[in-house]
């Protein structure tokens, strides 16, 4: 069944494989192997994009889902079936990324939910003087907050479209901060209100690797020495690239010791603050996976984390 498969992107080094989901470092790995794909190991004979590998979170089986991919598929076959039959002698080794599963879903929900519109991708629904914007300010009571703000992305959308997501001095206006908290709160309304539907809660940019690792971990004969889980808000990910595969004369730009797609402090405060309003739906939805995390974390970094630990940004 397709339910057994989960998705992830791949991308195949000279000297590891690099596993991963969106919201959990993507667009840093996107961004530095077309910066620098030298460091893959693969014929790219055209622009380099995520490829997607399939795992059988059953059986540890793959199966590839692209044509043209950033992985050889008969080279990362024998590896891995090498590796789930006990065999340590691979080409190279797997590095999985890991983040915990609250704070992946706080930011899958804000891509989802705040950034993308699924109804018609063509629009943009940050752009506050569209319809797509205003139409959640319907019955909001202070319009001349909302005037005042539409008058302000015309002078500040000139830098960028989106210019509102990011920090800036415009943080300490008032009627920006009643309307992006307003608006906040009514597209999470409207995403929250749909009806307990676990596809939507768990699919896109929610979608959790937590019982693969965990499959892996504990279910499994996957020499250890051969792969590396990596949580992405423990460890720095540059770093250890660099420090464990020699890659300093390679990959020089230094800026890589920082996150992509960070969104602006101010902007997320809001967020966080209105989707604590759904902590007990969310505590649901991601009840197992918080167990498994804790089991994984302390499997691979010998350190105890409590229930409160992971859902701590919610509490």
């Amino acid at each position: 069944m397709e339910n057994e498969f989960l998705e992830c992107f791949c991308y195949q080094t000279k000297q590891f494989y690099i596993i991963t989901l969106p919201k959990i470092a993507s667009s840093w790995v996107s961004d530095i192997t077309r910066t620098y794909p030298e460091i893959l190991d693969v014929d790219l004979k055209e622009e380099i994009y995520a490829s997607v590998l399939g795992f059988n979170q059953i059986n540890l089986h793959i199966t590839p889902s692209n044509e043209v991919s950033t992985y050889n598929f008969d080279t990362i076959h024998q590896d891995w079936y090498k590796l789930i039959n006990g065999n340590s002698e691979t080409s190279r080794n797997f590095l999985f990324l890991l983040r915990n599963p609250v704070n992946k879903f706080i930011s899958g929900t804000m891509q989802d939910v705040l950034y993308e519109n699924k109804e018609n991708p063509e629009i943009d629904p940050l752009n506050i003087n569209s319809d797509e914007f205003l139409k959640y300010f319907v019955d909001y009571p202070n319009k001349n907050y909302l005037e005042k703000v539409k008058e302000y992305d015309k002078i500040f959308r000139t830098n960028s479209p989106h210019w509102w997501t990011i920090d800036g001095d415009y943080w300490n206006y008032q009627p920006l901060i009643d309307v992006i908290d307003y608006w906040i709160k009514q597209k999470l309304s409207k995403f929250f209100s749909l009806g307990f539907n676990i596809r939507e809660y768990k699919s896109d940019h929610k979608l959790s690797n937590i019982y693969l690792y965990h499959k892996i971990l504990f279910n499994s004969n996957i020499d250890r020495n051969k792969i590396k889980i990596f949580d992405i808000e423990q460890e720095n990910i540059y770093d250890y690239l660099i420090n464990q595969y020699n890659l300093s004369e390679v990959i020089q730009d230094t800026s890589y010791r920082e996150p992509r797609n960070e969104t602006g402090k101010a902007f997320k405060k809001l967020i966080i603050k209105n989707i604590k309003d759904y902590s007990n739906t969310i505590q649901i939805v991601l009840k197992e996976d918080i167990f498994m995390y804790i089991d994984i974390y302390k499997k691979i970094y010998n350190t105890d984390l409590t229930y409160q630990d992971v859902f701590k940004q919610l509490k």
